[in-house]
């Protein structure tokens, strides 16, 4: 083939990041988190003694909650047992939240 025949042409570059266009609308703007949240994400934050029998925060082994594992459990169960669970799998970069389903009331409306 000929040094212009399409088979032999390698692809165009990607293009460079001031080529790239915004996105629609001028994209979003990041907002810093109000101080109430920051507190609640923290890695030393205390949950109060009353929230513990309906759910268990638990932040990453290494101190970087990327992702969140949300734990439930089945019947007759607990939540208490799975914060354990997520403690000993100690995923990278994921906090991890066990929920009671007796915080999600009893469904009558």
């Amino acid at each position: 083939p000929s040094p212009t025949s399409p088979s032999s042409s390698s692809p165009p570059p990607p293009p460079s990041s001031s080529s790239v266009a915004a996105p629609p609308g001028g994209g979003r703007r990041k907002r810093p988190l109000p101080r109430r949240v920051k507190l609640l994400l923290s890695p030393r934050a205390r949950i109060k003694s009353d929230r513990r029998r309906d759910f268990l925060y638990r932040h990453s082994s290494d101190g970087v909650d990327s992702n969140l594992l949300i734990l439930l459990h089945g019947a007759g169960d607990s939540h208490v047992p799975y914060d354990g669970l997520a403690r000993r799998m100690a995923l990278p970069q994921t906090a991890s939240l066990s929920v009671s389903a007796s915080s999600f009331g009893t469904g009558d409306g």
